[in-house]
């Protein structure tokens, strides 16, 4: 397994984070279908972050099949690899601060105009049981499920949704 730091920085990378999406979406998949799926990662790019997700353990090789004189590899996420509760915490900080900086940089550039770019940012304290929390991320992933892997098409332009669960004061 890679360092902390490492593996904050890894796995916030956009394009690694749609490639780990689509394979714990689609369980497993070969290169191809992943370039066919996610056409806004330009196919070098895309097996340049496979072999670093796959050196790093994040991503297995499930399949080798002999193809036109190449190896075609099928990869699947690697659960056992995926950052335990120690390396949870950092990986939260580090999203975070990842965050932040992207809002920096966004709001640095000069003249932006936030209501045009969709810009948006909610907060809502909500009185669930845990079944209901379930219930209705549930529901979000379903949703989210619909919008996931659109291919890349005429006015669409990547949005970036981040999603954080924490618990309340009163929890702690």
């Amino acid at each position: 397994m890679i360092e902390t730091n490492d593996t904050v920085n890894l796995l916030l990378n956009p394009a690694r984070l749609r490639i780990l999406g689509w394979l714990a979406q689609n369980g497993e998949g070969t290169a191809a279908d992943m370039i066919s799926a996610l056409g806004e990662i330009p196919p070098a790019s895309l097996y340049r972050h496979l072999k670093l997700l796959t050196e790093a353990g994040f991503v297995k090789v499930t399949a080798e099949e002999k193809k036109r004189g190449t190896v075609q590899k099928t990869y699947a996420v690697n659960q056992k690899e995926m950052p335990d509760n120690d390396d949870c915490r950092e990986v939260i900080y580090g999203g975070l601060l990842k965050l932040l900086s992207s809002f920096r940089e966004y709001f640095a550039a000069g003249s932006r105009d936030p209501a045009a770019d969709m810009l948006m940012y909610s907060t809502a304290a909500l009185l669930l049981s845990d079944e209901e929390f379930g219930e209705m991320i549930g529901e979000l992933g379903t949703t989210f499920e619909k919008y996931l892997n659109r291919a890349p098409g005429e006015g669409r332009k990547m949005r970036l949704m981040t999603l954080i669960s924490s618990p309340c004061k009163e929890d702690m």
